[in-house]
Formats: C-alpha cells, structure tokens, sequence
C-alpha cells in the first residue's frame, strides 16, 4: 500500500490512482443485507490490491477496477486505508462487532474515534466515503483517566457501543467474530439517486432527441478559448469583417 501511495499522490489523495489512472472506489456488498451474517474474517487484502494496481504481469484487464468485498468489513476497513490502532464497535445489544473505527488515543491529551460512512448505491452494495464521524475527548494530561470513559458515553448517545481495540492488522485474529448487516442509517449520508424519467431518457417510442436553447449550452472552457478571441463565433466574425468592409468602403468615398 505504501508503494503504491508514494509513486501516486501520497498526502493529496487517497486511494492513490491506480495505473490507468484511474482513482478506484472501496465497495461493500452484502448478500443478505436485511438479516445478520455472523462469521471469522481474516485480513487479506493484498490480493484486491494487486487486482485493482494491475501487478500481474499483463496489467489490468478492465480500465477501471475497484475494490469490492463481499460480505467482508473488515478487508474493506483495511483497504479503505485504516491500519494502525481501531476500535471494535457494536450497534445492537450483542457482544459481536458490526463496525471497526479508526482510533487515536487514549493519549496525554485526547481520545477520539473517526467511524465510517457510506453512500448506499443499491439495495446490497455500500461505497465507503472519505467523509468520517469524529468523536473527540480533549482534556489535560492530569485529567486523562477520568475522561476517558466521556467518549464511551458520547458514542453510546450516538448508537455505538465501544467493545475493544485491536491493533489492525495485526492483532485481528480468527477468534475475532463480526455481525456482518447493513450499516446504521446515521452512517448513511448519501444515497445514489434513481433516475427519474425525462425527454432526455430513451422511452418505448425511441430515443428523444432535446432541444439545446442557449441558456443550456456549457459556458466555454478557458481551455475551449485558447487562442480566441471570446465571444466571437464563427457568425460574429463575418459580420464584424463584412462591418469593417463598410467602414473601410465609407471612409474612401469621402477621401
């Protein structure tokens, strides 16, 4: 991963593109969205990034490739960038984890939790976002031990129930189980939009042509303008050049 990173644009985007250039998106579906999946997840996640990078000798064999785990959170989690130190959350009453969250601290001076969101793009299928839930405890390094448990209480507020850490990925063990179910709707913060019907749509009669007015059509683009002068089209030219023939005309009938 960190290969990779360097030789793209490390610090400035991530995941880094891939070699199409191409920036890949981190998908997770679930076969059976609307009942609990209980199950061991073991990390493994380089064989998604050599599929998505093209490291096989022939390269990629689609322009884009994207990360999709299938009923697999946790590799999701993984490959979405978060190693490191998390926190193993739960979302109902029971033991098992549904989410792992990226955590900071306990330190001197804070405690925080960073959890994922989603866009839902289907009925199964869930895009991990860049755009996390914080959850932060700041405090003084003498105060440290009593504010600790202010995140635990913020985050049960919140619908998450703190179990544990582990360090990912190494401590992420076969005896680790997770509750593998749709994520809570307080981490849903896009759903993809269903397309509504329009002219611009085909429909049983064929395809509808639009009509383009003016007011729709894309203002020209300063690489669209290069070497032009602006406003001018190929009608304007004319006239400005059949004007100035006028002008031209007028100014030796009075010499």
């Amino acid at each position: 991963m960190e290969m990779v990173a360097c030789e793209s644009e490390y610090g400035k985007i991530w995941p880094p593109k891939n070699i199409n250039g191409y920036q890949p998106k981190f998908f997770l579906e679930l076969t059976q969205p609307d009942e609990e999946i209980r199950k061991v997840i073991k990390p493994d996640v380089a064989p998604y990034w050599k599929w998505v990078y093209g490291w096989w000798p022939e390269g990629p064999q689609e322009e884009n490739r994207d990360f999709h785990f299938i009923d697999d959170p946790v590799n999701a989690f993984i490959s979405a960038g978060c190693i490191g130190k998390c926190a193993l959350l739960s979302t109902d009453d029971d033991p098992y984890p549904e989410l792992l969250a990226a955590q900071c601290g306990p330190g001197p001076n804070i405690f925080a939790i960073s959890i994922p969101t989603f866009k839902q793009i289907d009925e199964h299928t869930y895009q991990i976002l860049d755009d996390w839930k914080d959850f932060t405890v700041k405090y003084d390094a003498l105060d440290k031990e009593k504010k600790y448990p202010e995140l635990y209480e913020i985050l049960e507020k919140n619908g998450f129930k703190y179990i544990k850490e582990v360090d990912v990925p190494k401590d992420i063990l076969p005896e680790i189980v997770f509750d593998i179910q749709k994520p809570p709707e307080s981490l849903i913060i896009e759903k993809a939009a269903k397309p509504q019907p329009s002219p611009e749509m085909p429909t049983s009669e064929g395809l509808v042509v639009p009509t383009i007015t003016s007011e729709q059509r894309p203002s020209p683009t300063p690489e669209s303008n290069a070497g032009e002068t602006p406003g001018f089209g190929i009608g304007e030219v004319l006239a400005s050049l059949a004007a100035a023939g006028i002008a031209t005309l007028k100014i030796r009938k009075k010499k």
